[in-house]
């Protein structure tokens, strides 16, 4: 899997690495400056495997699981600094391994965007929205959002409580918020694809 934006660099995630990194070390310095590798902190591990201080091509890995390893830690700890560049996408992730002593660097996913800018209506700039805007499961704490929502929105009935949701994802989930902004006017559910007159900005 080449990434587009680097000339002379090879991405691996957990379905093409397995394709991709059967190449010899040699292979790799001589065809590629970077391999950026994806996954969670095992992935690191095979990062750090990788790495050699005879090889010029730069080592990345970006990492998002703040579930460190906590089996042979020091000497982990030691391999991973062979890494050229550790990523993540995430302040948590970032202060949790700083906290181990590893060094990342904070890059965010997506494009910088001016949201206000993208604002056409002065109203709508004043911050008057609580927004949930995940796939609607346990895990993404929406029995906590619900319950959050019915407390909070008859006690301020001037800010919007809206949840952006996906019908074919969670479908247990999804109907409960749909059943509770029948129960109050201002608790909005959008459900994807989202209709018209509802983009990111006025979203954010």
């Amino acid at each position: 899997m080449h990434d587009a934006s680097t000339p002379g660099s090879l991405g691996c995630g957990r379905s093409s690495c397995s394709r991709n990194c059967g190449r010899s070390e040699r292979s790799w310095s001589e065809i590629y400056d970077i391999l950026h590798f994806h996954g969670s902190c095992r992935m690191a591990d095979v990062v750090a495997l990788l790495a050699s201080p005879d090889l010029k091509t730069a080592f990345v890995a970006t990492l998002n699981d703040s579930t460190l390893p906590t089996h042979f830690w020091f000497l982990r700890r030691h391999g991973w600094k062979r890494i050229s560049l550790l990523t993540t996408s995430t302040e948590f992730m970032r202060d949790v391994l700083r906290s181990h002593g590893i060094h990342a660097e904070l890059i965010r996913h997506g494009p910088v965007r001016d949201l206000k800018a993208e604002l056409t209506s002065p109203a709508a700039q004043t911050p008057h929205r609580v927004l949930y805007w995940r796939d609607a499961s346990i895990a993404n704490g929406a029995d906590i959002c619900l319950a959050a929502f019915g407390e909070l929105a008859p006690k301020y009935p001037h800010i919007s409580f809206d949840a952006a949701v996906r019908n074919d994802h969670w479908a247990d989930w999804t109907p409960k918020f749909k059943e509770l902004a029948d129960q109050h006017p201002n608790i909005t559910i959008h459900t994807f694809p989202y209709g018209s007159g509802i983009d990111l900005a006025q979203l954010l």
